[in-house]
């Protein structure tokens, strides 16, 4: 059965409402629980130098981190399904803001609310163990563990979550690109 372009957008949209929710649900408990997280700081830029420092530091180590798993690992090994479908489905300038909003609501969730609670770690792990769909192909799962510690890196030296948040939509905006120009195939 083939999910319609339509479908697939609105399941990604709703996955990524539903990752938003649950961080303003976990703002909202740990408030309760005099444990305050203040939303604005998180996204304030107290230094624009050292977010584009991060910024451009972090994203050529994810690049090349996604350049090296693509590039020297069985393509077998890196298959997604989902990913295939969405290259094939979208075009770039409609995979932007798919990314973008993967990217904030995944970082918002996981750097912003997880990561100042369970330290940058164990929010890899947590990082990780969310993307299940990757359970049964352990290089993506190696990958992303390192991803998402690079990820938490990011905030933990920027103190700003659009470091990560824009890291994230890089590496994945770059991956597509590689993706639908030919660079890797994953098939």
């Amino acid at each position: 059965m083939e999910i319609s372009k339509k479908m697939l957008g609105l399941n990604i949209l709703l996955s990524q409402v539903i990752l938003i929710v649950i961080a303003l649900g976990l703002w909202v408990i740990l408030k309760s629980l005099d444990r305050e997280i203040v939303l604005a700081e998180m996204f304030k830029m107290d230094s624009l130098s050292k977010a584009i420092i991060t910024l451009a530091v972090g994203s050529a180590v994810l690049i090349a981190l996604q350049f090296f798993f693509l590039k020297y690992l069985p393509k077998e090994s890196l298959f997604d399904e989902i990913n295939l479908i969405l290259m094939d489905k979208f075009s770039l300038k409609e995979l932007f803001p798919i990314f973008f909003l993967g990217a904030f609501s995944e970082e918002f969730l996981f750097r912003g609310m997880i990561q100042p609670i369970l330290g940058l770690w164990l929010t890899a792990v947590v990082f990780t163990l969310i993307h299940y769909r990757y359970w049964r192909q352990v290089f993506i799962l190696v990958e992303v563990f390192l991803m998402g510690t690079f990820l938490g890196v990011t905030y933990a030296v920027s103190l700003t979550l659009w470091v990560p948040v824009l890291c994230h939509f890089i590496v994945n905006m770059t991956t597509a690109y590689w993706m639908k120009k030919g660079t890797f195939e994953l098939i």
